[in-house]
């Protein structure tokens, strides 16, 4: 490594950048200081990135002590990045929850043997993970650490206690960093614009937490009761999630209808349009009838027109309803992905065609394919990206929208391209976000982009924005198995 006093701080940025792909918030402050920045990124690559310590583990034990920390910053950025190494919601706030340990409680608890143990096994031993876990809470806080850490020699190799007290030591430093600099926002850090909606919207309690934790986890004492202390945290969190589910039920639903209102012209078209076929073939009948002539071949093709423009008014009005309604509390059924397609484009086709968009549909793999799903909320996100598209392009020289269904791997892949020359860069790490829109006062709600990326992850699946396509172009992806989510 760079001797430290012969590096600028737009080395060691461009350095940070090449390791973690951002510049995260965390060293800001020492943005202008080259030897605190290199002090701070040394202690990082060596004491966190590098610590042999499983990364599941690392960030469980980092978003643990981030709860005592007066500074959001440390608690959102490790809990954010613990659903990438595949923890859910729920099991993340499970987590957040879990009471500070107790004195009495770590002084009668051991696990292990009474000898050092070889190797540790942090993944299919969760009950040792939560007593070391705990451990380290107590030695943080100094609090009966000498036991503690002879109780950690009983059950970890000699390897894994030196790394733990590493990092653990590398933990109390930046907890004091970020507290001393409350300027650092979590909001400017990737790992929370890519992940907390998602987190927030898999399990609304978990923004109660975030919210709140400052008043919900107590701080280390002897004489707390841990019962009460749960109850009351679960209690708080119970009511608070009642709150947020309501406001979010309330804003996915005003999200659908502001969708359909500015379809709403585009789906009058598609209805007066086959009522015009009905009326005029009633009228050819009619003008039959009256002149005493049966009518043959004529009358039927007649009947015809008017049966299956029928069955189109129903199919509109079917896709209407199928949209409206609140499917979220929906079981999930299999589905097939030329339904859950034919439904979104059924609203918007006419909205196509009156407005000279071409649109392609490219599903000629998935004929046979089916989904277990709720398919009224993937209709849902199909139909949200179209009219996006439908906007971007509507006024542009070049107006088209490509829609391609297809299988890659184990996966389903839909992707929306239109003709517009994509998102700006300063706009390609926010578009997720809720209520962010890059549309004028009065088009939009912000909430489309947010609202789909939560539905295709509770899917567990993936929604992204294609950056390295010429056009404007957002990929869906979701898992198959034998066909089948």
């Amino acid at each position: 490594m760079t001797r430290i006093e012969n590096r600028t701080s737009s080395d060691l940025r461009a350095e940070i950048q090449g390791r973690l792909g951002f510049f995260p918030p965390f060293f800001e402050p020492a943005a202008d200081r080259p030897h605190i920045l290199a002090n701070l990124w040394a202690q990082t690559v060596s004491s966190y990135l590098d610590n042999p310590l499983p990364a599941l583990f690392k960030e469980q034990l980092a978003a643990i002590l981030a709860r005592y920390c007066n500074v959001p910053y440390c608690l959102l950025s490790h809990s954010c990045t613990l659903r990438p190494l595949g923890m859910g919601a729920k099991a993340i706030l499970n987590l957040l929850m879990t009471p500070t340990p107790s004195i009495e409680e770590l002084r009668n608890k051991t696990v292990g043997g009474p000898g050092r143990e070889v190797q540790f096994d942090f993944e299919n031993d969760q009950a040792k993970v939560d007593f070391v876990l705990a451990c380290c809470v107590c030695i943080y806080f100094n609090v009966d650490a000498l036991s503690c850490h002879e109780k950690l020699r009983r059950i970890l190799s000699r390897d894994n206690y030196d790394d733990l007290i590493v990092f653990l030591a590398y933990n109390r430093t930046a907890l004091t960093w970020a507290e001393a600099h409350p300027e650092i926002s979590h909001k400017e850090d990737q790992r929370v614009q890519q992940n907390l909606d998602a987190l927030i919207l898999a399990e609304p309690a978990l923004r109660v937490f975030f919210e709140n934790y400052l008043e919900l986890v107590q701080p280390m004492t002897s004489t707390i009761s841990y019962d009460v202390e749960k109850k009351t945290l679960l209690e708080q969190i119970a009511n608070k999630s009642k709150e947020l589910k309501i406001q979010q039920d309330l804003a996915i639903h005003n999200s659908k209808f502001t969708l359909l209102g500015e379809m709403a012209s585009g789906i009058a078209h598609e209805i007066n349009n086959p009522l015009t076929i009905i009326l005029g073939s009633l009228h050819v009948m009619q003008s039959l009838s009256k002149s005493g002539l049966q009518g043959g071949e004529l009358f039927k093709e007649q009947i015809t027109n008017i049966g299956s423009t029928t069955n189109r008014i129903v199919k509109i009005i079917k896709g209407l309803q199928l949209f409206a309604r609140d499917a979220g509390d929906e079981p999930r059924a299999v589905a097939s992905v030329d339904k859950i397609v034919t439904d979104a484009l059924s609203l918007c086709q006419s909205r196509f065609r009156n407005n000279s968009i071409s649109l392609r549909i490219n599903a000629t793999e998935t004929g046979n394919l089916k989904l277990r799903c709720r398919s009224a909320q993937l209709s849902q996100v199909i139909l949200s990206l179209l009219n996006n598209s439908f906007e971007a392009v509507r006024d542009k020289e070049q107006k088209w929208i490509e829609l391609d269904v297809s299988t890659e791997a184990s996966q389903l892949r839909i992707a929306v391209t239109d003709s517009g020359p994509g998102i700006s860069r300063d706009f390609t790490t926010k578009i997720f976000q809720p209520f962010f829109t890059t549309k004028p006062p009065g088009k939009g709600t912000g909430l489309g982009l947010s609202i789909s990326k939560g539905i295709i992850e509770e899917h567990s699946g993936t929604i992204a924005y294609d950056g390295a396509h010429p056009h404007t172009r957002f990929i869906i992806k979701l898992p198959l198995t034998n066909g089948v989510v």
